[in-house]
């Protein structure tokens, strides 16, 4: 199975690379997903204005790569603080049977300079959350205000069901839902 390279821009999915936090600074990185071998690899901005900068304003791999998936699967890579630390952990959904399989790695500061690592943390999961038949789409969003992205799936119908993330990692804290929002046609 081959797959085009994901990448993401703030939260939003494009065909491509993945640009978050990963510093306790407010500059987003550059980070990939590799499908074919699903490894992940980052390179930190050191703060200037824009990509086209001179000197370059992002630097070659500078994290990285570590395996986190399994290749050439159906694997969908996203990226969320899920232990509320403040850098981008990355996590992989992963459909298997009826429902999705969500895992996550944290990120972590390891040298100590302000600039997280990818991977290299602590691991959490959830075994199944969400409907794979009639899914409407899954995504990491703070909803309950606690500055820790919690996951979020909507079924069939657009029922929103959540499960609170905590510093502990991926779900784990409360459920919610499901709540019923939108309509066929719409978009989540």
């Amino acid at each position: 199975m081959s797959r085009t390279p994901t990448c993401f821009l703030l939260t939003l999915v494009l065909p491509c690379a993945v640009c978050e936090s990963l510093q306790a600074v407010s500059f987003d990185d550059i980070v990939r997903f590799r499908p074919s071998d699903a490894t992940w690899a980052l390179s930190h901005n050191p703060g200037l204005p824009d990509l086209y900068a001179t000197p370059p304003a992002f630097a070659p791999i500078t994290s990285g790569p570590i395996l986190f998936g399994v290749p050439n699967s159906s694997d969908t890579p996203m990226l969320g603080d899920v232990n509320g630390d403040g850098f981008s952990d990355i996590v992989i959904l992963r459909p298997s049977g009826n429902n999705f399989q969500w895992f996550a790695l944290a990120s972590a500061d390891a040298n100590n300079d302000g600039a997280g690592e990818i991977g290299g943390g602590a691991f959490s999961n959830i075994g199944a959350f969400g409907l794979v038949a009639g899914s409407e789409g899954n995504l990491l969003a703070d909803i309950n205000g606690d500055s820790i992205d919690d996951v979020l799936t909507i079924n069939a119908g657009f029922n929103w069901s959540s499960l609170n993330s905590t510093p502990a990692g991926l779900g784990g804290g409360a459920f919610s839902g499901p709540i019923p929002f939108g309509a066929a046609g719409e978009q989540p």
